[in-house]
């Protein structure tokens, strides 16, 4: 597979995961019975971002405003809504909650989306996750973290305790009666050549105040996290794989690869 996946859901051992084909430089959506991998969908420039699934529909986010909904993960209809590029979703309380440069979506269905909630300019929510009743969504303002909960089907937002926290979030998960946030900074020239690159992690017990943990290799972005049964599961730039069994101490692994591990999901066969 040529594919950089970006997002991963499961439901009922129907595997759907969103990314960019590094040969056709198209986005896609593949997927999976476990048996079998299909190219579902052809994103046209549509850049999928994220995907989740609730109330019998997946969602997809992507750029340019665009969403994509499907009831089998086969067929799929896109539609256009408000703002720019959303780069995360996520379901619960009978909702999905989408968040993006500025501005926060909601919608029951997957197919009509109202603006919910708006951030001040220069504010990236990248990530967003559900549990037990709360939405919690991350991102970067400048260069610190930032993040947000809301306790009422995404209708109103509280800033967390983030202050003084750098580096951006690029994914975030909850397991284990903890939140492990990922990410990093890129320090660019104005040619755009990377100068530098820090990577990230964060967690958390109640969302809402974080502490920045020591990774092995702290140049190396993370892209992901999993939690299952007791595991922490991390990945990151040039195959860097990390775990953890209480989000607080973290262990390099070998993945066997040098490629960029954006993506990390664990799927119950």
């Amino acid at each position: 597979m040529s594919t950089t996946l970006m997002g991963v859901s499961n439901n009922n051992n129907i595997v759907v995961a969103v990314g960019n084909n590094s040969t056709s430089n198209e986005d896609e959506i593949i997927v999976s019975n476990g048996d079998t991998v299909v190219t579902a969908l052809t994103a046209n420039g549509g850049e999928t971002r994220s995907v989740a699934y609730g109330a019998g529909t997946y969602v997809v986010c992507g750029s340019t405003g665009r969403y994509w909904t499907s009831p089998d993960g086969l067929v799929w209809t896109v539609h256009n809504t408000p703002g720019s590029t959303s780069f995360a979703v996520a379901f619960g309380e009978n909702h999905f909650v989408a968040v993006g440069v500025k501005r926060l979506l909601r919608s029951s269905d997957g197919l009509t989306w109202e603006v919910a909630h708006t951030w001040e300019e220069r504010s990236f929510m990248t990530e967003i996750t559900y549990n037990d009743g709360c939405f919690v969504a991350g991102g970067t303002y400048l260069f610190d973290l930032i993040a947000f909960a809301s306790f009422d089907d995404g209708q109103t937002w509280t800033q967390l305790g983030t202050s003084g926290i750098t580096g951006g979030i690029v994914k975030m998960a909850y397991g284990g009666g903890k939140y492990v946030a990922v990410g990093g900074t890129t320090i660019t020239d104005e040619q755009g050549v990377i100068l530098n690159t820090t990577g990230r992690l964060f967690t958390s017990t109640d969302g809402n105040n974080w502490t920045q943990k020591t990774v092995t290799d702290p140049t190396k972005i993370l892209y992901d996290a999993a939690y299952k049964d007791g595991t922490w599961v991390v990945v990151g730039a040039a195959g860097t794989l990390l775990t953890s069994s209480d989000g607080d101490t973290w262990t390099s692994r070998n993945s066997g690869t040098t490629k960029d591990l954006r993506c990390v999901k664990y799927i119950r066969r």
